[in-house]
């Protein structure tokens, strides 16, 4: 985070920033240390998001 808040405004987008330091305590809190955890979470979301609904495709 410190990385990011001294490019705050030349590497970084303020407004991003701000969402994302709201964000990133929790989501290390839940994540951080527990890749197994979050490639389970994240190949939830990618199926729900990108993969249901294929089948149903016309091509």
């Amino acid at each position: 985070m410190e990385i990011m808040e001294e490019g705050r405004g030349s590497h970084f987008d303020p407004n991003v920033l701000d969402v994302f330091s709201c964000i990133a305590k929790p989501l290390y809190d839940r994540f951080g240390g527990k890749e197994e955890i979050f490639r389970e979470e994240l190949g939830e979301i990618i199926t729900k998001y990108f993969r249901e609904g294929m089948d149903s495709l016309e091509y």
